[in-house]
């Protein structure tokens, strides 16, 4: 059986790189980069600038496949969160 899943964190990318094989991707958000575009638009509407009424920031995709992809993850989560 595969399992896939939605948002990840610190405990779903362990479970990625766990040898049970059983969790195999995520899609994830990029917390600090939405951040980041929150903070410099508010930062735009304040100078007066027009800001666009939507954004898209692109998911991410954490593979059991790209093993150095979900550390990197991981390490960011760490880094943002302290």
């Amino acid at each position: 059986m595969a399992v896939f899943g939605t948002d990840a964190g610190e405990q779903i990318a362990g479970f990625l790189l766990d040898d049970d094989g059983i969790l195999q991707a995520v899609t994830a958000q990029q917390p600090f980069e939405i951040g980041a575009r929150a903070v410099a638009s508010a930062l735009d509407v304040l100078d007066g600038k027009t800001v666009p009424p939507t954004q898209s920031l692109a998911g991410v995709l954490l593979s059991r496949a790209d093993t150095a992809g979900v550390r990197a993850f991981a390490r960011r989560l760490k880094e943002i969160s302290r």
